[in-house]
């Protein structure tokens, strides 16, 4: 069991490497999964931000055709998901996935367009995550504080517990007015296909069960919870 001290990037958390024994596949096949399956996922991704699209209308949408009845907030949101996870595909097909902040900034930006304040860069105000007591740091500390927390977490081996602690390190520090958790997502999801996983979706079915992971994890600063969690949205094939 792996147990990483609050000193590091202020966060804790437990990891059992056994728990993800005989993942992986390699980065041709999560790529070709990503692929086949991308209506699917980024129906799960706008599905956990309120989204009221179907699976269906996500999908009529990505390929194409306007779905009526719905704001253009919405329809944007949907297509701004579709375009980071062609550019998470492009990355994953030509072997480019760089863990620096250029690349977070880079997927924010496509993530984020025109929902959030600003995209495409670090926020420079403050902002809050409703239902807890968590308050992310102050905008001038957070230049330094991603570059840390990506030096840190480049220094964790397993590739699977690396991915989800940058989900939990970006999560936690809200480096952006919004889309801090997609952006997290993104990330965590380069890393794991880079490195031969498949790409890991939180369903729709379990929001309830993320969010609350999530609000405790805020409070608590122990990530272990949400680590679980996510490792337990994994699908191996």
């Amino acid at each position: 069991m792996n147990i990483a001290a609050v000193n590091a990037i202020n966060i804790k958390w437990n990891f059992d490497p056994e728990s993800i024994s005989g993942y992986g596949v390699d980065r041709q096949t999560a790529y070709f999964r990503l692929k086949k399956l991308m209506s699917e996922f980024v129906w799960d991704l706008v599905c956990l931000e309120d989204n009221p699209y179907s699976f269906s209308e996500v999908q009529t949408l990505i390929e194409g055709i306007t779905v009526g009845g719905h704001t253009l907030f919405d329809q944007k949101q949907i297509l701004n998901q579709f375009a980071s996870l062609k550019q998470l595909l492009d990355i994953i097909k030509n072997d480019s996935f760089v863990f620096e902040k250029e690349t977070i900034l880079s997927a924010h930006k496509l993530i984020a367009e025109e929902e959030a304040l600003k995209w495409g860069c670090l926020r420079d105000g403050q902002v809050c995550i409703s239902g807890t007591e968590h308050k992310p740091p102050q905008s001038d500390e957070l230049p330094s504080l991603m570059s840390k927390g990506i030096r840190e977490i480049a220094k964790i081996d397993n590739p699977f517990e690396r991915a989800l602690v940058y989900f939990c390190f970006g999560s936690i520090n809200q480096f952006f007015y919004d889309g801090n958790k997609r952006t997290s997502r993104w990330v965590m999801n380069a890393i794991l296909m880079s490195n031969g996983y498949n790409y890991l979706s939180v369903p729709c079915s379990k929001k309830s069960e993320f969010n609350t992971s999530m609000v405790r994890f805020y409070d608590s600063r122990d990530a272990s919870e949400v680590i679980e969690f996510m490792r337990s949205c994994y699908v191996e094939d």
